[in-house]
């Protein structure tokens, strides 16, 4: 869920799928409430990218030139841009293990599109897949490291606002039990 809440790993995990078109320098903290966060990464569209434009060229305002990306605390995350909305939902399985779940969700006529267009379809699912699994990879990793007798817990960059807020939530809920 921590990944899913701030966008500046973007281009060093991510790179060769979306680090082209979501940019990490551009991950900004936007709005927060008592059970979300909303960071915002700018979009361009180029080389592979490009094709998508006509779908960013109907929206309007920030809309049209960058994508929110929300978490919903405590354990769902929609990863939007101007021609998809990719939700996950993380669901603890106990300390070491997570099952996530999730969907893809595009307009009609990019799903009619993609279901004409084999090769598209394919890309698609395959450029979903390896942003998950580069997400998988690194977060397998980090929780080795977490556990380590050695990790210390660091400062949070103003990049990571939404951590903040996530774990004010968590330290809300826990407070309860």
């Amino acid at each position: 869920m921590e990944t899913a809440l701030e966008g500046y790993h973007v281009t060093g995990l991510h790179r060769g799928t979306i680090d082209t078109f979501m940019p990490s320098r551009s991950a900004a903290f936007a709005a927060h409430g008592e059970h979300w966060t909303l960071f915002r990464l700018d979009t361009m569209f180029n080389g592979d990218f490009a094709r998508f434009q006509p779908f960013a060229d109907r929206m309007r305002g920030q809309d049209q030139t960058s994508a929110p990306q929300v978490g919903f605390f405590p354990n769902c995350a929609v990863s939007c841009s101007q021609m998809s909305s990719i939700w996950l939902t993380f669901l603890p399985i106990d300390v070491g293990h997570t099952r996530v779940v999730g969907g893809n969700l595009v307009p009609p006529d990019l799903y009619d599109l993609l279901m004409q267009d084999e090769s598209m379809r394919l890309a698609n699912t395959d450029a979903v897949n390896a942003i998950n699994a580069q997400d998988a990879s690194a977060m397998v990793n980090l929780q080795k490291n977490v556990r380590s007798r050695h990790a210390e817990p660091g400062l949070l960059c103003e990049k990571e606002r939404n951590l903040l807020d996530f774990y004010r939530y968590l330290s809300s809920q826990l407070d309860r039990v």
